[in-house]
Formats: C-alpha cells, structure tokens, sequence
C-alpha cells in the first residue's frame, strides 16, 4: 500500500522522514479514549514515536492543512503551500477502521520509530491552495472536537484532489460542491452572565 505525508516546509525532491511525533495511542490499529465516568475525554498519548501520513494525497493534505487552521483564527490572507511525498513503503500502522474522530477521514497510517526505521519518500506534488482551505477545513469540524461534519469535509477533500490534479479549489467549491458550508451561528452557544 502507497502512503503520503504532507509537509508545510519543501524537503527537495527525495527526502528521508526519521522524525516522529507522539500521536494518539493505538493497539492494532484502534486508537485508544480516555475515558472518565463512561465519558469520552480525549484520546492517550502514545509513547512511541510516529510519522503520520494517509492513504491517498487528498486526505495527507486535507490533514496538513487541518494542523496548520487549528488555533490560526482563520485570518491568514496567505496562500497555503503543502509539499505531498510518496513514502517508500508500507506503513506499521493502519488507523482508518477507528470509529472516533477524524482517522478514517483523513485515511490515517503510521510509521513506527522513524529515527531507526527511516522512511524515504519522493516528492508527489507540490500545490498551493487559498487562504480560505482553513476555514472551509475548521468549518467541517463544528462544534470544536474530536467529531467531523464529513458531508462539508468530503466537499473540501474532493477540491483539494481537484487542486493536486490540475484543478482549482474554489472552482470546485463553487461549481460542483453539492453542500452548503456549516454555519457557524448554528454551532455558537451563549453563555449567560
């Protein structure tokens, strides 16, 4: 199976990934909840180190971009230029029969301990994407959590595809999306005084 990680930094045209990050834990594939009084309070942290990627370019971008929106305010003008490569083997860990969160959106599979299993990749593509990616991804994560609106995402992963085959995002967006975007006043709640 191919994988591909997506980077926010351009690494040249073959690149070796031998840093990982501290992810959320999973044993054989199924990422494991905190839980406190049967209540989902997150997910824990894996004391292995891990290079994320996804099963196809869409998804190794939409969630680039999605790291790159949170805590952004979503006020970036700036074009957004995400590097995808094509990792050289299979990956350890397949994520994407997890029922919660945002797993089997984003297609999510892992390396396990880059620094001594290095994982070479090429460069796939290189694209840029307008500002506007972030807010349309924070929007298909209303209300703020571990859940995802896929109808809104699904759109959003279609335009970036478009974009990584020629294409232009907000073309897509205006032209063959078939859902409108949540609305945020929907998502708001008001807290009294």
């Amino acid at each position: 199976m191919t994988a591909y990680h997506a980077s926010g930094t351009h690494l040249g045209e073959t690149f070796t990934f031998t840093d990982g990050g501290h992810y959320e834990a999973n044993e054989n594939g199924i990422v494991q909840q905190r839980r406190a009084a049967g209540e989902f309070c997150g997910f824990e942290t894996s004391d292995v180190p891990e290079l994320a990627a996804s099963k196809t370019p869409e998804a190794a971008v939409f969630a680039k971009a999605k790291n790159l929106a949170e805590g952004s305010g979503n006020t970036s003008t700036v074009p957004v230029t995400i590097s995808v490569y094509e990792l050289d083997r299979a990956p350890d860990v397949d994520l994407t029969n997890t029922i919660a969160g945002d797993f089997s959106f984003i297609e999510e599979v892992r390396y396990r301990h880059p620094g001594t299993n290095p994982v070479g990749g090429d460069l796939y593509h290189t694209v840029t994407l307008p500002s506007r990616v972030l807010h349309d991804i924070d929007l298909a994560y209303l209300p703020p959590g571990p859940h995802i609106i896929e109808e809104w995402a699904t759109t959003v992963k279609d335009a970036i595809r478009d974009a990584l085959q020629g294409g232009e995002y907000e073309a897509h967006l205006t032209t063959q999306a078939t859902v409108e975007p949540p609305s945020i006043d929907a998502y708001r709640t008001t807290h009294a005084p």
